[in-house]
């Protein structure tokens, strides 16, 4: 029978953790037929490929858009009088676009669990960012009010969609010893954004009531853009989807390995 481990690991009891790499309809060459006695939790590999500059790189970018997020949460609120005054609008078209934000960002919300289970964490959020991002760059093109709240209801369904699958990545890649910490920075990040719409606002607004509002949005939503190019470019699928939803055992032990290489750690797998 093939047991799979590492070169530093011994025996431990199942009742350590309930998560067990075993599947009997696995892919791939490598089986984890596991006997008793040398039960290996996902949870575990994840550790000894340990915490570095795959997860920091991970954070980094994904960071850059929560920090876009945050920074659109806000950038409204600075151009309400501007966009008054240049397109004659009323206090209820305002309320009605902020309130199609939020109908988006419900709508997409409710889609991302599903999805994300059928096609992986990496490649809807590789679209989904890539989405925001168009969508923050046609807020600062647009002429009309029914067209900017068309394009900021779009840019709430893609964020709607993208926050848990950000936090879902993350978690999946990032060790249990530390993640707590990674995923409450979150919401520090996101504050730094809405703290970075105030700094553009102060160097591209004359005032309330004028000002380049259109680079202001411009500005805003680069972030995202950088951090779409890092989560396309350098991040790989959720070794755990790998493992434990498509029960492609193979595929994310050699995702670990190339985590564990990036973080300076050797782990091996024998099959005895």
């Amino acid at each position: 029978m093939s047991k799979l481990g590492t070169d530093s690991a011994k025996p431990k009891d199942d009742s350590d953790d309930p998560l067990l790499l075993t599947h009997p309809e696995a892919k791939g060459e490598t089986s984890l037929d596991v006997e008793e006695g040398l039960m290996t939790s996902f949870d575990d590999l994840l550790s000894k490929a340990g915490t570095g500059v795959y997860q920091y790189r991970a954070f980094f970018f994904i960071g850059l858009v929560i920090m876009f997020d945050g920074a659109e949460a806000i950038v409204l609120s600075l151009l309400v009088s501007i966009l008054k005054k240049e397109w004659s609008g009323s206090v209820d078209t305002m309320s009605l676009m902020g309130s199609c934000v939020f109908l988006g960002l419900l709508l997409g919300s409710i889609g991302a669990g599903r999805i994300s289970d059928r096609l992986g964490r990496r490649r809807p959020l590789v679209y989904t960012v890539l989405g925001q991002y168009a969508a923050a760059t046609m807020c600062a093109l647009v002429g009309s009010f029914p067209s900017l709240i068309f394009v900021r209801s779009l840019l709430g369904f893609f964020q709607g969609f993208q926050v848990p699958l950000s936090s879902s990545y993350l978690s999946e890649i990032i060790p249990k010893e530390v993640r707590g910490k990674y995923i409450v920075s979150i919401g520090i990040i996101y504050a730094i954004g809405q703290l970075l719409t105030c700094v553009l606002g102060f160097f591209t607004l004359e005032s309330t009531e004028a000002g380049n509002w259109r680079l202001l949005l411009l500005l805003v939503a680069q972030p995202c853009l950088v951090g779409w190019l890092g989560i396309y470019k350098l991040m790989d699928e959720s070794p755990r989807y790998d493992m434990m939803v498509e029960k492609n055992i193979e595929k994310g032990l050699n995702t670990l390995k190339k985590i564990a290489q990036i973080n300076g750690k050797d782990l091996k797998f024998t099959e005895q």
